[in-house]
C-alpha cells in the first residue's frame, strides 16, 4: 500500500457548505499546511479558533488548502481543478518567500546548476526577472476570477526569520495587491529582531525542520484573525442572545452531518464553538437577561456528551463489523483447520469407547503420547477458557441494549439525534451474528470432546492397559491443539469493550500514531505516515515530519481523523539510513496497539489492519 502524496490536510471539510456558515478557504505552502505540526496547530486551524471566539454570532470554518512545495501557480491551479467547490465566501493566500518561484532551486540544481538559495529566492521578486512577472498575471487571474464570483481575496506574507529581503517582498505583494484589487496583510511584521526565529528558537521546530512552530503560527493566526475581522466582520450593533446564538449553531451543526461531516466531527466541533462563544469577549457586551449561565452550558454539553459517547459505541460495533467481513477469510480457513482436527480427535476417542466396550476390536492408535502434554493440564486448560460463551451472550445482550438505547432530546437537542441509529446497529448485527453462530457452534463441538475425554478417561482410570492409556494419553496432544486454535480463532472475533476507559467524546476526535525510529543518515529526509480508516470510511490522509539525524531514537507523533478499524503505513523519503523500532497507535484513553516492524528494501512499512478502542 504506496503513501499517497495528495497532501490533504483538512480532513473534516465537505464541498457542501452548510448554509450559515462562512468559510474562508487558505491557499499556500507547507507554512499553511503546518508541516511538523498537528492539524490543531497548524495556522488554518488557529485562524478558525480565534475567529469564532471573537465573532459573537457567525459561524467560521477555515479549510486548510495549503499543499507542501506549493508555489502560487499551484494552489491557483488547485482551486481551479478542485477546490473551488467548497464554495468559500473569502479566500486567503498565505505565500513565503519561495512562493513566486517557477522552478525551485532544487531543480536547478538538478540540472547541474550551482545556485545559492538567497539570491535564488531575491532573484525571483525582481521585476525585470524570469519569475516575477509571472506571479503577476497569476495573481491577476485570480483577482479576477474571485471578482467574478464575488469572494474577497486576501494575500498574506509569511516568514518566521526577519530577513532583511522581507520588506522587499512584502511590498512587492503589497503593490501587486492594489494594483489587482485584493487585500494584503504583511505577517512577517510580528517576527523581526528578537522576535525572529533565530532569535527566539521556539518559533520554529527545531534544528532538523525551520519550519514554522505552533506558537509561531498562534502569533500569525492572531494577526491575520485581526485583519479579517476588522474588514468583513462589523461588530454588530445589538449582538443575539446567547441561546439564540446556541439554537443556531446546533441547527447548522445538524445540516452539517446532513452534508456529510462525520457525526463525531461534528459534534466535537459544535462542543468547542459553544465553548469558544461562551467564554469569548463579545458576551460581555450582553445583558445580563441575555446571557445563558455556566450551569445551563454545563447540562447543554452534558447532553451532547450522551449522544457523543452513544455514537462513538454504535461505531465500535460498526467496526467490529466490518473487520470481522475483512478477516473472513482467515477466519473461515480456521473453522476448517478445527473441523478436520476435531473429526480426528473424536475418532480417536470412538476407537477408545469401543475398546472398552469390546477388548477383542483391533486397535487403531491415532497420536502418539507427549511426555509435555498431559490429560489433566488440558483439561485445567480448556477449563479456563470456557468463558467464550458467556462472552457471546453478553455481547448479543450489549447489541440488544444498544437497540434500547435513549438519549437527552427536546430543544435544543433534538436536531442531533441520529434518526438512523436503529438501522444502523441491525445492520451491524446482521453482520457480526454469522460469525458468532460459526464461533458458538465449533464451542459446543470442543465442549463435547472435552466432556467425552474426561469421561472417558474416568473409565479408564480404574483397569486399562498400558497401550490403551499411552492411546489416552496421546489424545491430549490434537486436544491442546484444538485449544489453541480455538483460542486463535476466537480472537479474530474478540469483542468492542463495552466499557472502555472513560473519555470525553466531545473532544477532538483523533487516532494517534507514534513512529519510535532512529537514523545518523548523512542527508536530510523524511518520515511519511498514511493512515486509511476503514471504518468508519474515509480516505486515505498522509503527513509527514522531518527526521533526525542523530543516532538516537527519536518519537514522531502524528494525528488523523479518529478510525476504529484501519490500517496504517509509513515511508522514508528519500530511502534514508534508519531503523524502525516500534510503532503505537491509540485513541484517546482506549489500548495502545503496539506494532515492531521493520522497513523493507524501498524504506517503506505496511501494518496490519488494526481495530482499536473508541
Amino acid at each position: 500500500m504506496p503513501i499517497i502524496w495528495d497532501h490533504e490536510r483538512d480532513f473534516p471539510a465537505v464541498e457542501d457548505k452548510p448554509d450559515g456558515v462562512v468559510r474562508i478557504l487558505c491557499l499556500g505552502d507547507s507554512l499553511t499546511y503546518g508541516a511538523g505540526v498537528q492539524y490543531s496547530e497548524t495556522l488554518p486551524a488557529q485562524l478558525e479558533r480565534l475567529l469564532n471566539r471573537g465573532l459573537w454570532d457567525r459561524h467560521i470554518e477555515v479549510v486548510n488548502g495549503g499543499v507542501s512545495g506549493y508555489a502560487l501557480y499551484d494552489g491557483w491551479l488547485r482551486f481551479i481543478h478542485r477546490l473551488h467547490r467548497y464554495r468559500p465566501d473569502q479566500v486567503a493566500v498565505i505565500l513565503c518567500d519561495n512562493d513566486a518561484e517557477l522552478f525551485s532551486v532544487n531543480v536547478l540544481r538538478q540540472m547541474g546548476r550551482t545556485v545559492d538559495y538567497e539570491r535564488h529566492v531575491e532573484a525571483c521578486w525582481k521585476e525585470d526577472g524570469a519569475h516575477f512577472p509571472y506571479f503577476l498575471l497569476t495573481l491577476s487571474d485570480m483577482s479576477a476570477e474571485m471578482k467574478r464570483l464575488g469572494v474577497p481575496l486576501t494575500l498574506a506574507y509569511y516568514d518566521v526569520y526577519g530577513k532583511p529581503v522581507n520588506s522587499v517582498i512584502a511590498r512587492r505583494i503589497a503593490q501587486a495587491c492594489e494594483a489587482c484589487g485584493a487585500d494584503f496583510v504583511d505577517l512577517s511584521a510580528d517576527f523581526t529582531g528578537a522576535s525572529s526565529a533565530y532569535k527566539n528558537t521556539s518559533f520554529r521546530i527545531g534544528d532538523e525542520d525551520g519550519h514554522p512552530s505552533a506558537a509561531a503560527h498562534g502569533v500569525a493566526a492572531q494577526r491575520l484573525a485581526r485583519f479579517l475581522a476588522a474588514r468583513h466582520f462589523p461588530a454588530d450593533s445589538l449582538p443575539a442572545a446567547e441561546r439564540h446564538v446556541w439554537d443556531h449553531l446546533i441547527r447548522q451543526t445538524a445540516d452539517s452531518i446532513q452534508a456529510g461531516y462525520p457525526r463525531e466531527q461534528a459534534l466535537s466541533r459544535l462542543a468547542a464553538l459553544l465553548d469558544a462563544k461562551h467564554g469569548g469577549k463579545p458576551r460581555a457586551r450582553l445583558l445580563d437577561d441575555l446571557r445563558e449561565s455556566d450551569q445551563a452550558l454545563a447540562d447543554l454539553m452534558q447532553g451532547m456528551r450522551a449522544l457523543a459517547d452513544g455514537e462513538a459505541r454504535l461505531q465500535a460495533w460498526e467496526a467490529y463489523a466490518i473487520a470481522l467481513g475483512y478477516w473472513r477469510q482467515p477466519f473461515f480457513e480456521r473453522r476448517a483447520e478445527l473441523d478436520a482436527l476435531s473429526r480426528a480427535v473424536y475418532r480417536g476417542l470412538l476407537v477408545l469407547e469401543k475398546q472398552l466396550e469390546n477388548p477383542s476390536l483391533g486397535y487403531v492408535r491415532y497420536f502418539d503420547p507427549d511426555p509435555g502434554c498431559r490429560p489433566g493440564d488440558v483439561l485445567r486448560t480448556f477449563a479456563s477458557q470456557q468463558g467464550l460463551s458467556a462472552a457471546l451472550s453478553g455481547g448479543t445482550q450489549g447489541l440488544q441494549a444498544l437497540l434500547r438505547e435513549t438519549f437527552p432530546g427536546g430543544a435544543p437537542l433534538d436536531p442531533l439525534r441520529d434518526s438512523a441509529w436503529l438501522h444502523r446497529i441491525n445492520q451491524a448485527a446482521a453482520r457480526i451474528q454469522p460469525f458468532w453462530r460459526e464461533l458458538e457452534t465449533a464451542g459446543n463441538s470442543l465442549e463435547t470432546l472435552f466432556g467425552m475425554y474426561q469421561s472417558l478417561g474416568e473409565k479408564l482410570a480404574a483397569s486399562s492397559s498400558p497401550e490403551t492409556l499411552a492411546a489416552y494419553d496421546g489424545l491430549a496432544v490434537p486436544l491442546r491443539q484444538l485449544l489453541a486454535s480455538h483460542e486463535h480463532w476466537s480472537r479474530l472475533v474478540r469483542l468492542p469493550d463495552e466499557n472502555p476507559t472513560p473519555s470525553d467524546k466531545l473532544a477532538r476526535p483523533v487516532t494517534t500514531c507514534t513512529v519510535h525510529l532512529k537514523s545518523n543518515a548523512a542527508e536530510p529526509f523524511t518520515l511519511w505516515v498514511q493512515a486509511t480508516p476503514l471504518s468508519p470510511p474515509q480516505r486515505p490522509i498522509s503527513d509527514m515530519r522531518w527526521m533526525r539525524r542523530d543516532g538516537q531514537t527519536h518519537a514522531y507523533r502524528f494525528e488523523f481523523p479518529r478510525f476504529l478499524f484501519g490500517q496504517v503505513s509509513l515511508q522514508i523519503n528519500p530511502l534514508g539510513e534508519a531503523e524502525l523500532e516500534k510503532v503505537e497507535i491509540r485513541n484517546s484513553s482506549g489500548q495502545t496497539i503496539v506494532f515492531t516492524a521493520k522497513l523493507d528494501a524501498a524504506g517503506r512499512c505496511v501494518l496490519p489492519p488494526v481495530l482499536l478502542d473508541p
